[in-house]
């Protein structure tokens, strides 16, 4: 069944009798300015692809305590959990997303085999061209073709699902690192900057403990992630800022030297770059947000 909408499109399909894995809904959104939903508790999987924007995902605990917040950009996606409170909200570079909610005993499955993580909700596409099914034509495909057999669509759905599985949430780009010379550099340096990130931590001082220059560990590094060390470094630390934005008795300027940013006005300048939002105007909407939950 179609559901159309001025900024959204949404179809719902009948249950069937197949229990390995069930489709439920598909659909696009180009969310509006400021877009909020939850928190709230499904009772399926539901996957949104972000083709565009900036946005946050926030993961509660049972008792409605705030565990987690998480960024979310363009070609990366967030996973939301049946029976995990979550509530996800977009700012003045709204998302543009598709999304797929589906359910069965293989979703079932790979849940208790720790194939997702409740609270590393989001995940980067790391689809490239030799991927004969990339994640985001995937997600594209299933609502070009919408309104075609159950049988079809449910073979994207299982496209999609096997993307999931082999692309790791952003935040665990280590256990995805299979051996080889090169890769082990990498898995070093990612250990090194996890462990460092609050420290006044160099490329060149990382690249110099692997003996390596640090140009070939650069080209090294942005070909195995996908993005450049400095990059995956100050997102490293800036991820970390977003769980001290949370409080309002910490400074922005400690937060920074905290979370290993000497100068609080790079800080805040690299923060509005991924964000949207400088640092204190996050807090205050996170702030704000929660304020709204609670008084409602």
């Amino acid at each position: 069944m179609l559901k159309q909408e001025s900024n959204r499109i949404t179809f719902n399909y009948a249950r069937q009798n197949y229990s390995d894995l069930i489709l439920y809904n598909v659909g696009k959104e180009q969310c509006r300015p400021g877009h909020s939903f939850g928190p709230y508790i499904r009772s399926h999987f539901l996957f949104h692809y972000v083709h565009s924007g900036n946005g946050f995902i926030q993961v509660y605990s049972k008792s409605d305590k705030l565990v987690c917040t998480h960024p979310v950009s363009a070609h990366e996606g967030f996973l939301i959990i049946p029976d995990v409170q979550v509530k996800y909200f977009t700012n003045d570079n709204p998302w543009e997303y598709t999304w797929i909610e589906f359910d069965g005993t293989c979703l079932q499955k790979l849940l208790q085999g720790n194939y997702f993580d409740m609270n590393n909700p989001v995940y980067a596409d790391l689809s490239n061209q030799n991927d004969v099914y990339p994640l985001e034509s995937l997600m594209q495909g299933i609502m070009q073709n919408a309104s075609a057999s159950y049988f079809k669509l449910i073979g994207f759905a299982y496209l999609i699902l096997d993307q999931l599985t082999k692309t790791q949430p952003i935040h665990e780009e280590l256990e995805f690192i299979t051996a080889s010379p090169q890769r082990e550099y990498i898995k070093r340096a990612v250990e090194l900057m996890r462990a460092n990130y609050k420290k006044n931590l160099t490329i060149e001082y990382v690249a110099a403990c692997l003996s390596l220059s640090r140009s070939y560990f650069s080209h090294l590094f942005t070909d195995e992630i996908g993005l450049n060390p400095c990059t995956y470094l100050n997102n490293l630390r800036l991820e970390r800022s977003l769980e001290f934005l949370n409080n309002q008795d910490v400074p922005i300027k400690s937060i920074a030297k905290e979370v290993g940013f000497d100068n609080p006005l790079y800080f805040s300048q690299v923060f509005k770059k991924k964000y949207g939002l400088c640092p204190s105007e996050f807090r205050k909407q996170c702030l704000q947000k929660q304020a709204n939950y609670y008084d409602g």
